[in-house]
């Protein structure tokens, strides 16, 4: 039953494109705004010490909101799936024929445990490589689901 369900989906795209989450970057920038009105805070409440880190700190990412910024506005494709392969963001396309063990795997972040961080696994030419996910368009269940399809469309020659 399984394998009827990767059959074939007319209702999957001939291609998908995958870009960065543009809302993954606004959260980034949220939480920058959220750390600079503490520090303001911090400053206004007697506690210039704390808040005078504070802005240091806020001051040394500053470099980081513009790096945000700058990928916002471009919001370049990252990878494109299909039944020939993979595409990815250099422009190099990985057939199906050259790729092995592709799968979703989950990093466990011991940090905060909230926040794991997935990753696109898969072997060529015998070389794992690894794509980060997470700040990715596209959820790690739909990706693997995807990548079932385009695999079974070039496997069965569609």
């Amino acid at each position: 039953m399984l394998a009827e369900l990767f059959e074939e989906n007319k209702k999957a795209p001939s291609q998908t494109i995958v870009r960065l989450s543009k809302s993954y970057y606004y959260w980034q920038i949220v939480l920058f705004l959220f750390w600079i009105s503490i520090a303001i805070i911090l400053i206004f409440l007697d506690l210039k010490i704390f808040g005078f880190l504070l802005v240091c700190l806020v001051t040394y990412n500053m470099k980081d909101i513009f790096k945000v910024f700058s990928i916002i506005q471009n919001n370049l494709i990252q990878m494109t799936l299909s039944s020939k392969g993979i595409s990815l963001c250099d422009g190099k396309t990985l057939s199906w024929n050259s790729i092995e063990d592709d799968k979703i795997i989950v990093k466990p972040n011991y940090v905060a445990s909230v926040i794991s961080k997935e990753y696109l696994t898969f072997k060529i030419n015998h070389i794992e490589k690894e794509i980060f996910i997470n700040n990715l368009d596209i959820n790690s269940l739909r990706l693997e689901y995807l990548l079932k399809i385009y695999r079974n469309r070039h496997l069965n020659g569609k």
